[in-house]
């Protein structure tokens, strides 16, 4: 009987467990491949950031954007971003989304999300991750929720490095 009790247990952790699994958001999900939209925005890095529009949106965002891999268009990442003409709203609006990010994904969240100048919090699963920033700025104060695949971010590279002359290393 001890068996079957610590077998049922077991298979109910992992059940959970699965259920916290990040795979996507807005009904669009990693690895998808998404050929649509206008460019939205650019990060600061360069990348595009291409429009969608969401299957559930939440009423604190108003932007909602995908970063695809160059040739073979997967998403490598889900943004939704909105803006605050203060950073106190800002910061109550973080903390909504925080707690509806806890029911979801409590058991992945990190412990230690300091960042100096802005209010954060972490998710991690495996190679895919959850931010979400309320970073410090004067005027408009931008609340920033994305989710990163590191995997498809790897791929994103690769893509981008095939254009590229590898004779001279």
């Amino acid at each position: 009987m001890k068996k079957f009790y610590f077998l049922f247990l077991f298979l109910i952790l992992c059940s959970e467990a699965k259920t916290n699994e990040i795979n996507g958001a807005f009904g669009k999900s990693f690895g998808e491949v998404y050929d649509g939209g206008r460019v939205l925005s650019e990060t600061t890095s360069g990348e595009k950031i291409y429009s969608f529009n969401p299957e559930n949106p939440n009423p604190i965002f108003t932007k909602y954007g995908v970063i695809i891999t160059p040739k073979t268009k997967k998403i490598s990442e889900i943004w939704a971003w909105g803006y605050f003409d203060s950073s106190t709203k800002c910061e109550a609006q973080f903390q909504i989304i925080e707690i509806l990010l806890d029911k979801k994904y409590e058991s992945l969240k990190s412990k230690n999300s300091f960042s100096f100048g802005s209010t954060n919090a972490n998710y991690k699963s495996d190679n895919r991750r959850i931010s979400l920033r309320c970073p410090f700025e004067f005027g408009d104060t931008p609340l920033y929720l994305q989710y990163i695949d590191n995997d498809i971010q790897r791929l994103v590279i690769e893509e981008k490095a095939e254009n590229q002359n590898s004779d001279g290393f």
